[in-house]
């Protein structure tokens, strides 16, 4: 099965040096997890889909905390948006579980870990990067 590799570029930063950090680490685990699919090593493949689940969530909450924070206007979206995903994932991760590998798991997992999160990165993540660039820093007028 032959797996295209995700490949990082900086049309993808944020702007948010915690944000960004965070989103290069996962897509190098998602390419371990599509690396595994490709090589059909289930138990390898499972692994790493475990810890990009672990990891997507910490992610998310680590986000989740600046939003509130700086009071982000987009914050009951973006969660619903992070809550999707979530669950899209716990049930890719079930099914591939129960089901065993098959022919379309590298295609099911780049179409939610990598197309998924390429597209809230590009939307709502920019966004929220720009709200907090463009908000003034405390001390400033």
């Amino acid at each position: 099965m032959s797996v295209q590799r995700f490949q990082w570029d900086d049309t993808l930063l944020t702007g948010v040096a915690m944000i960004d950090t965070q989103h290069k680490e996962y897509f190098r685990r998602v390419n371990q997890a599509l690396a595994s699919a490709e090589t059909d090593d289930e138990a390898g493949c499972l692994k790493e889909l475990q810890f990009v689940q672990e990891y997507a969530l910490d992610h998310f909450d680590a986000e989740q905390n600046v939003t509130t924070f700086h009071e982000y206007p987009g914050y009951e979206g973006h969660l619903t948006q992070h809550q999707t995903f979530a669950s899209r994932l716990d049930a890719l991760a079930e099914a591939l579980s129960s089901e065993g590998f098959r022919t379309d798991v590298g295609r099911r997992l780049n179409a939610l870990l990598v197309e998924w999160f390429v597209r809230h990165i590009r939307t709502e993540d920019q966004r929220l990067g720009k709200y907090l660039k463009d908000r003034p820093r405390a001390g400033q007028a």
